[in-house]
């Protein structure tokens, strides 16, 4: 998998899959695309392509994106039509069956070599952010807000600037 998805980003191709992370969440989508010699994920700039294809296939493929649960759900008829119109409002059996499939959605990653990592805190980009200011000099902030670059599900309006 991480193979093929390597080589469709290479040839100019882009991958995406649906992507929420609640359950009452509205749909989106997660991609991966190479633009010149970046690969870009939600937003998040990526100078290698194993790095990124890792963070891709950790997004995408695992029990943190809802809508590829909720995708498998329906395609299995767990979910019919009135529970669709309930995930607004997810029942405690909508929420477990949900529990359930990202329980099989993990032990299927871990054969597809897909680490599952958690978001991070946003009191760690907090505590991170506050020790890039204070070490705030003009050699060390575009390697510092490269590393911080790893809490992107918490600080997108960061990656507007021009670094």
């Amino acid at each position: 998998m991480r193979e093929t998805i390597k080589q469709i980003i290479e040839n100019g191709g882009t991958i995406k899959v649906p992507y929420k992370r609640e359950i009452s969440s509205w749909y989106g989508e997660v991609s991966i695309y190479k633009i010149e010699d970046f690969y870009f994920i939600q937003n998040t700039k990526f100078s290698d392509i194993d790095e990124a294809v890792s963070y891709f296939l950790n997004e995408a493929y695992t029990s943190k994106n809802k809508g590829f649960l909720q995708d498998r759900i329906v395609k299995k008829g767990l979910l019919d039509g009135d529970d669709v119109l309930s995930i607004e409002n997810p029942t405690d059996e909508l929420k477990k069956i949900f529990e359930e499939e990202g329980r099989i959605v993990d032990e299927e990653a871990k054969k597809f070599n897909i680490k599952i990592s958690k978001f991070p805190k946003e009191s760690d980009a907090l505590d991170e952010f506050i020790k890039i200011v204070k070490n705030f000099n003009e050699s060390t902030i575009r390697n510092e807000l490269v590393q911080f670059e790893k809490y992107s599900p918490c600080t997108y309006p960061l990656k507007l600037l021009p670094y």
